[in-house]
């Protein structure tokens, strides 16, 4: 008997509890809430007159919730995963390779050349405000497709991409490939550019020049002389998603 009135007042403890966190919102354009508590949550009604309470399981806000319609909307080609994290949108895009124009400058800036060189197949991901860049070899892109340091200056080791001052908005669906764009069409500095060719590892930028010099002998970009990442496309995804 005892035991049972222990349990009672600790369920009308939490109830006091509950009523009186509740009662700290009294905004009228929030229509409900949910708080949560110890191995249960509370769900307040605040669309009456008299706010009601209700004790919901775990399993029971799961199911309601997993019966919200999600969708992602037209993704953009060449898009191989989409999701949502953090409230952020994450996409990752496989970039088959391609002629590509860009502009390297100096440190300052005031050095400009513009070349046209080709460029290896791409990973491509960005999560928030947040975006990375890795080469790959493989033609048909796999899970368990190898990635390389992408052969490029203002891309850090680990794949992040340094915009630097220039303008760039939050990933999503809508917005990846303008991001892709404004990225090629800025200039390239003599930031982060050693250790990304084995022929040149002081500085990729004579690896590009040397490539622009071939003309149209330069079909295609030589994969031997990609630096080898050590992750697969599987990997690296999964490891940025849950290091947020």
């Amino acid at each position: 008997m005892e035991q049972c009135q222990e349990i009672s007042k600790k369920a009308l403890n939490t109830s006091d509890i509950a009523r009186s966190l509740a009662n700290r919102t009294n905004n009228p354009n929030i229509q409900a809430q949910l708080l949560f508590m110890e191995g249960q949550y509370l769900f307040i009604d605040n669309q009456t007159d008299r706010k009601t309470y209700k004790f919901l399981s775990p399993s029971s806000v799961k199911e309601a919730f997993s019966n919200l319609p999600l969708s992602s909307g037209f993704l953009p080609a060449n898009t191989i995963q989409w999701g949502m994290r953090d409230a952020c949108e994450y996409l990752a895009q496989y970039i088959p390779p391609h002629q590509q124009a860009l502009t390297l400058s100096n440190a300052g800036g005031d050095r400009l050349v513009t070349i046209t060189i080709p460029i290896p197949g791409m990973l491509f991901m960005g999560w928030g405000l947040k975006y990375w860049l890795w080469s790959v070899k493989d033609k048909q892109l796999t899970p368990e497709s190898q990635l390389f340091h992408a052969p490029l200056p203002n891309v850090m080791e680990t794949g992040a991409i340094c915009f630097g001052t220039i303008p760039y908005s939050p990933c999503s669906a809508s917005n990846i490939v303008k991001t892709w764009d404004g990225f090629w069409h800025s200039p390239f500095n003599d930031h982060v550019v050693q250790s990304k060719s084995k022929k040149f590892p002081k500085d990729v930028r004579s690896q590009l020049l040397q490539l622009h010099g071939k003309g149209k002998k330069a079909r295609t970009y030589p994969l031997s002389d990609l630096i080898s990442f050590k992750q697969n496309v599987s990997s690296v995804i999964k490891s940025i998603i849950e290091a947020r």
